[in-house]
């Protein structure tokens, strides 16, 4: 039995809770998958007034926010989908990264995990420090309690208080802001307290995790439109607050900790690490059960297998080596037929069309090192195996063609045809936010041969 799964726009009720072994090795393909990492790596892409890797980690921080550290409730949960009109949460930012996390939502693949791998990615992809990765955050069904969240207009006691219930002391405050912001800045669409400007950057590394935010505050030059003096003659005062909040909460304990990350990058880099990896992994729900570490593949392959119009092609693959720099001296990408016969080569940022007749069965990675061995991972991802016997034809007729009951798709499946074969069709329930339910599966029917190859078409019912 075949099985595909797309999505299909239909409103059903979700379920309670999501409770699914985590796919340790979806993640650890997705942590080099250049689909994924290229949406945040090289750290300027967002363009001229965004920062996406900014809005990846600002992502983590406001599901964090709901934690209450003594009843074990809210914290990273994936609740944050239900929550993107709150004013908390102000701008494009968190729909877009949530639209952004769940084209890699699968199986075994939360969206609460994804948030943090996401602020993980983030944080490398801007030259910040390797931060450990762990999974098994389960998805919450509804939102968290609003108004938790720490806002810039509030005063430091509320700071204080909002941290403190998340488990955090004052010094862990000072290196969760500054090291949140290290990247990024505000915006005054959503921040019209604080500045007026497109975009208002934190430092004057918007794109570059290091300590210059703390550099800069310290020397008495800095741009950070949250870290203006408090005046302290309109202590009520929103604006007042708003744009003091970054110096207000780094001066709780006299500036002591952030003139020490201005005074070195590597104790920066340390705490950074430290309080995000709290945040990450102890502001959980109670019961949470996280695994250990995980780490990449050392070689990796990333592909999209698509047929469109009858025609088989490999698109916005790359093939990826993690940890290997110095051990090799050559590197190619090889396919293989559907009968196991070599195929063509291809670059190591590829995109190749291949005859559906002869189809393929596996992608290689050739990694040879430098005594002329070639690696062989006790895994075998150097190694993607691929099943073309049944895929969607996103070009056909009737795919993507909507009516009452739906959407209609149109899939192949390798022939000859038999007519006890079964193909079934696994959907999303879209009225889930966090795409993590599943509806109950539709048979495919039997619509006719596909001329000039060995494949069949069925159609959803």
């Amino acid at each position: 039995m075949q099985f595909i799964k797309v999505t299909l726009l239909t409103a059903l009720v979700t379920s309670a809770f999501t409770v699914a072994e985590p796919n340790i090795a979806a993640l650890r393909t997705l942590m080099t998958d250049s689909r994924f990492v290229g949406l945040v790596a090289p750290c300027t892409v967002g363009g001229s007034t965004r920062t996406t890797a900014a809005e990846w980690l600002r992502t983590a921080f406001h599901d964090a926010g709901s934690y209450d550290h003594a009843a074990g409730t809210g914290g990273i949960d994936g609740s944050i989908a239900f929550e993107t009109t709150r004013s908390e949460n102000a701008g494009l930012f968190l729909t877009a990264t949530i639209n952004q996390y769940r084209t890699f939502q699968q199986e075994g693949v939360t969206l609460a995990d994804m948030v943090v791998l996401g602020a993980i990615t983030a944080v490398g992809a801007c030259g910040g420090p390797v931060i450990p990765f762990h999974a098994g955050r389960l998805d919450a069904a509804s939102a968290a309690i609003e108004g938790r969240l720490p806002l810039p207009e509030e005063t430091t006691e509320t700071h204080l208080q909002k941290f403190a219930r998340m488990g955090f002391s004052p010094q862990e405050m000072v290196t969760l802001v500054a090291c949140g912001h290290s990247i990024g800045g505000v915006h005054g669409t959503n921040t019209p307290l604080v500045t007026s400007a497109r975009i208002a950057p934190f430092d004057s590394s918007r794109t570059v995790f290091d300590n210059a935010v703390a550099k800069e505050y310290a020397s008495g030059q800095t741009i950070n439109s949250l870290g203006q003096h408090f005046d302290p003659t309109a202590p009520n005062d929103p604006g007042n607050l708003a744009r003091s909040s970054d110096s207000r909460t780094f001066s709780v304990d006299g500036n002591a900790t952030i003139n020490r990350y201005a005074a070195s990058q590597d104790a920066f880099f340390t705490d950074c690490v430290s309080s995000f990896g709290r945040m990450f992994n102890d502001v959980v729900p109670a019961g949470t059960s996280l695994t250990p570490a995980i780490v990449p593949y050392t070689v990796n392959i990333g592909m999209l297998i698509t047929l469109r119009n009858e025609k088989l092609n490999l698109q916005s693959g790359s093939a990826r080596v993690y940890d290997m720099a110095g051990k090799y001296r050559a590197f190619e990408i090889t396919y293989v037929n559907r009968d196991g016969s070599p195929g063509s080569n291809a670059n190591m940022l590829f995109r190749t069309a291949v005859d559906p007749v002869s189809g393929i069965s596996a992608l290689k990675a050739v990694l040879t090192m430098n005594d002329g061995s070639t690696f062989s991972s006790p895994e075998g991802t150097e190694t993607l195996k691929i099943d073309d016997t049944i895929l969607v034809d996103q070009g056909a007729a009737f795919t993507c063609k909507h009516s009452n009951g739906g959407i209609n798709i149109t899939v192949a499946v390798l022939g000859p045809y038999d007519p006890k074969d079964k193909v079934e069709i696994i959907w999303d329930k879209v009225s889930d936010p966090t795409r993590t339910s599943r509806g109950e599966s539709l048979l495919a029917d039997y619509r006719r041969a596909r001329p000039d190859t060995p494949y069949n078409v069925r159609r959803e019912r």
